[in-house]
């Protein structure tokens, strides 16, 4: 921990999981996708994360009310399915939704303590997305990355305005078999934007 509430955090981690949630094609029509979702019999996640805070008011005093917060993490997974799967294709794989990811936040505080805005830009790695049976190989979620933006008006100590904008970009996201060039499926994620006052 440092001056002006600014912070660096290295971890590395080590997590044994039993029971872990997994995600597996199943049987279906020739044009269809069908998945289930069971607990295989273990896992084990392995990685190194960096989380920082810094104020920018140490290079001027008029970048005081600003700040950047971040964190990166990069890990390495596996899923050992034992008996509960169903003709899998891969008896140890990836774990269902890990991947390396990186958070970065650009933010402001007004000194008055009326107004906070947030910048952050989320970007995840190559994540498994369900497994295969039977031969066909696994399908994973490919890299993306999202911009999404918070401001927070407070006028009073009872009264809250708040406004979001999410996925700024217009990411998308696509699922893709290992091995195979095309995509098996797209999705349009779509912006996101919403208003909502609080008072207590």
């Amino acid at each position: 921990y440092f001056e002006d509430k600014d912070n660096l955090t290295l971890s590395l981690f080590y997590k044994d999981i039993t029971d872990p949630i997994d995600q597996q094609e199943l049987a279906r029509s020739e044009d269809d996708r069908a998945v289930g979702i069971f607990n295989a019999e273990s896992a084990e996640i392995t990685g190194f994360e960096v989380e920082f805070l810094k104020s920018l008011g140490s290079f001027s005093e008029t970048l005081a009310p600003f700040f950047v917060q971040g964190n990166f993490t990069v890990l390495d997974s596996e899923t050992q399915v034992g008996d509960r799967a169903i003709a899998p294709t891969n008896e140890k794989r990836d774990l269902v939704g890990a991947s390396d990811a990186a958070n970065l936040i650009l933010g402001y505080d007004s000194n008055n303590g009326e107004h906070a805005l947030t910048m952050s830009y989320n970007w995840h790695g190559e994540r498994l997305f369900f497994a295969g049976r039977l031969g066909p190989p696994d399908v994973f979620e490919e890299p993306s990355s999202t911009l999404n933006m918070t401001y927070t008006y407070y006028p009073t100590d009872n009264f809250t305005v708040k406004l979001k904008a999410a996925n700024l970009t217009d990411e998308k996201r696509a699922l893709r078999r290992e091995g195979e060039s095309y995509n098996l499926l797209s999705e349009e994620i779509g912006q996101t934007f919403s208003l909502s006052a609080k008072y207590e």
